[in-house]
């Protein structure tokens, strides 16, 4: 049987999460939605403003029956801030977050080569890193933890690079390990396309009971080496009732086209003879058609609510959008017409860093006991409470 106090613990993080989801709330809609008696949140939210998390914003308009008007309440953005970075062969990028999601701070920065080659992928993070926290230090707002969105086959739960061809990384790598005796917060390694479900569900309230499908396309540089030809690399991220797909295995998302065949330079059956470019404009053409075919083929046999294409935009966006919706109609079966929104993403820029630091607030607003068990051990803020969590980052 649960105590009391976990009861108490739990209910007050479902408070917390869903202000965090929501941005500004009233305490009868809280109550609503988390089936909870008034008296209690009353409680609450009276405990979480003693501790200066949450605030009262502003007053809403009577119902239709009169009454007193309905208080909003938000978080105080400035109790933590959340950090993201991307590393991909070109360049990397840094993030931070508030409470409520807005970015305080972003910087992105080209990777020579060579320093790639010299610094590896781990010495990227600490350059990055130290971006971050003096960042973080200069607004004195406490860093959280620290999500980092790579190009890379990864085990999530292991804080694993598996294998990446664009970072030069041919044999498992235990990334976490290397680096958590360095660094003062948690640290979590995610996919960069799975990183960008994170951005979505992070700048959009209603996004949390979606099934979602991110397709990032990037035109990069295969490897970070001088000189390496760009091609078009694809990689995508699912979300299933507000929860980022990762699979058995971890490695839900890596994508092959199934037209493509042995020998092929690309991800595509079009990437045949040479890689493919963003230059010709029928070739691009041809191959987003491919890719539309792909991703038809998933929204409609996953019943899949949203689409976002997310790495190109300008014309390259806006015509991969509307082939990709034309091709989901073209290929189900049935007269009924159904509403899925394809869209071109949130975030043009700084969308894998930016989702890599909404992932740990994710990870920071996640309710007690509902992670798997194989992903308790390696999560830091698992086991703690979130009222712990924020006394213990004030009293650093």
């Amino acid at each position: 049987m649960k105590s009391s106090k976990m009861l108490a613990d739990v209910n007050i993080t479902r408070v917390l999460r869903l202000l965090w989801q929501k941005k500004r709330i009233s305490r009868g809609e809280i109550a609503a939605i988390l089936h909870l008696d008034k008296s209690t949140v009353t409680k609450i939210t009276s405990v979480l403003a003693a501790m200066n998390l949450i605030y009262e914003a502003s007053e809403g308009t009577p119902g239709p029956q009169g009454g007193r008007k309905p208080v909003f309440i938000e978080l105080v953005k400035t109790c933590a801030c959340a950090g993201g970075i991307e590393i991909n062969p070109e360049r990397f990028s840094c993030t931070l977050l508030d409470l409520q999601g807005n970015v305080v701070f972003e910087h992105r920065q080209r990777i020579d080569p060579d320093d790639f080659v010299s610094k590896t992928c781990t010495g990227i993070f600490f350059e990055a890193y130290e971006i971050l926290h003096k960042a973080s230090s200069e607004i004195s707002v406490p860093l959280a933890g620290i999500g980092v969105g790579l190009p890379a086959y990864i085990n999530n739960r292991k804080g694993l690079i598996i294998q990446s061809i664009p970072l030069l990384i041919k044999e498992p790598l235990d990334f976490i390990q290397q680096i958590e005796s360095k660094v003062s917060v948690p640290v979590y390694l995610e996919n960069d396309a799975r990183s960008c479900c994170y951005s979505e569900l992070a700048l959009k309230s209603d996004s949390w009971h979606e099934n979602m499908l991110y397709v990032l396309v990037e035109y990069r540089p295969i490897q970070p080496v001088r000189d390496t030809p760009k091609n078009l690399s694809v990689g995508l991220g699912l979300v299933f009732n507000g929860e980022v797909f990762h699979g058995s295995d971890c490695s839900a998302g890596e994508f092959r086209s199934i037209f493509w065949r042995e020998g092929n330079k690309s991800q595509f059956l079009n990437g045949e003879e040479q890689l493919v470019t963003m230059d010709d404009m029928s070739v691009v053409i041809s191959v987003f058609e491919e890719l539309a075919q792909n991703i038809a083929f998933l929204v409609n046999t996953l019943n899949i609510d949203r689409v976002y294409i997310g790495g190109l935009s300008g014309t390259y966006a806006s015509k991969l959008v509307t082939i990709v919706r034309s091709r989901i109609n073209y290929q189900w079966p049935y007269t009924n017409i159904r509403t899925i929104r394809v869209t071109a993403a949130s975030l043009t820029e700084n969308a894998v860093s930016f989702g890599a630091a909404g992932m740990v607030l994710e990870k920071l607003f996640q309710l007690p006991g509902l992670k798997p068990v194989e992903e308790v051990e390696d999560d830091k803020f698992q086991g703690k409470s979130i009222l712990e969590f924020f006394n213990n980052t004030r009293t650093k």
